[in-house]
């Protein structure tokens, strides 16, 4: 009986002499995934969607593409890393792919186009405007476009649709994107006539300071030195990074900075 008394004693004095730490608890924001099937694609694409607050309705999406490659995994990955940095209303929406393949992608960011006058259109830009967007606005009646982001091919997709869709996002954001694709055919978009269509197009760019084989820097830097009055360019340079090691340091000058 000493004996047990003695060792409840010994334990309570340690415990006032260091008391347990009492860890801050987060719930950590989850992804839930859905997989639709897009009739102007003529295949399944996989939607990735990551709330910040299960509690509270969202109000502000945030659409992302390549959601199923490395560079949505990344921004998930941020997500969750910064999540304190993020408002509760705040949803993140990322299109990937049921059957990836480089020549999937390719076609439907950029080789099936639809040319309408000045608009260029690819598949990708008819799913998004005839077919998911309609459906997230039905979904969440209550949320705002915020920013679009698209990396490597899809960054130069998300500078098409910014011209071609001024105004349907708060902010547009290509890092690294692809504008020497066939032989930087996206520059001949760039012209006064531009600012009869919208009175500001404000550009966000960012590149790796090591992107110098790929033309990336090459083009993105084209695209900074462009002489149009509504044409407003914020270009930010990860310094030491490449291709894809940039994506993280750029995302943590772009996304954090938005209200």
């Amino acid at each position: 009986m000493k004996t047990c008394v003695f060792s409840f004693s010994l334990i309570l004095f340690v415990q006032l002499l260091f008391p347990p730490r009492i860890l801050a608890i987060h719930s950590e924001p989850t992804t839930a995934r859905k997989t639709i099937y897009s009739e102007i694609l003529q295949d399944s694409v996989v939607l990735f969607y990551t709330k910040i607050s299960e509690t509270k309705n969202p109000t502000r999406i945030h659409l992302y593409l390549d959601a199923s490659i490395r560079f949505g995994k990344d921004l998930r990955e941020f997500i969750s890393i910064n999540q304190d940095s993020f408002s509760a209303d705040e949803i993140f929406i990322g299109v990937g792919y049921k059957h990836f393949s480089r020549k999937f992608r390719r076609q439907a960011f950029i080789e099936n186009t639809h040319d309408s006058g000045r608009t260029w259109s690819s598949s990708m830009s008819l799913f998004l405007i005839q077919e998911l967007i309609p459906d997230l606005m039905l979904e969440f009646p209550e949320s705002t476009l915020t920013n679009i982001y698209g990396h490597s091919l899809s960054g130069l997709f998300v500078l098409h649709e910014q011209l071609n869709h001024p105004r349907l996002f708060r902010n547009y954001i290509a890092l690294s994107p692809s504008v020497w694709v066939n032989n930087y055919q996206i520059l001949d978009r760039y012209d006064s006539t531009l600012c009869e269509a919208a009175d500001s197009l404000n550009i966000r760019l960012g590149y790796g300071s090591h992107e110098v084989l790929n033309r990336v820097r090459t083009g993105c830097n084209r695209i900074w030195n462009l002489n149009i009055n509504c044409l407003k360019v914020q270009r930010l340079i990860a310094v030491g990074k490449g291709h894809n090691s940039s994506v993280k340091t750029l995302l943590s000058d772009f996304l954090l900075e938005f209200d």
